[in-house]
């Protein structure tokens, strides 16, 4: 069952489909404090897991940022010649894992997931609900 007041991945993807910009910001996991999950491996290789949510405006995608002392938050941009193609996946724990090796994170709802992969990579051929190009930028909370 979905919450009223929030974003679903499905959600993101539609609102990105209909040319608009998304933000995902993201907090601590223990804090619980965002509705969505989120994980992501850093350049060194290590796993990490947050809640994170789709916000529209960038001024709170920083708020937000900046109360939970996060170094950047993610602005994923529709773009049909984009460097990134952005897949709607089903939410199962397979669909994550390869979201993570190919994708480097996600962020997930329970129902489905999204994960931007670099174009010339992609790896999801035929078992995705719904994919576009976009552009993909960590921005920094300042």
């Amino acid at each position: 069952m979905r919450t009223m007041g929030y974003l679903s991945a499905t959600d993101t993807f539609r609102l990105l489909e209909a040319g608009l910009t998304v933000y995902i910001v993201s907090a601590p996991t223990e804090t619980r404090a965002l509705p969505l999950d989120g994980a992501w491996i850093d350049g060194d290789g290590t796993l990490h897991t947050d809640c994170s949510a789709v916000v529209l405006n960038p001024n709170t995608a920083r708020e937000i940022g900046r109360a939970f002392r996060q170094q950047c938050f993610l602005r994923l941009t529709p773009c049909a010649d984009g460097d990134f193609e952005l897949y709607l996946l089903r939410d199962t724990e397979l669909n994550r894992q390869v979201a993570l090796k190919y994708g480097g994170g996600y962020t997930a709802d329970g129902e489905h997931l999204i994960v931007a992969v670099n174009a010339k990579q992609s790896v999801f051929m035929k078992d995705y609900v719904d994919w576009l190009t976009c552009d993909m930028e960590c921005v920094p909370v300042k």
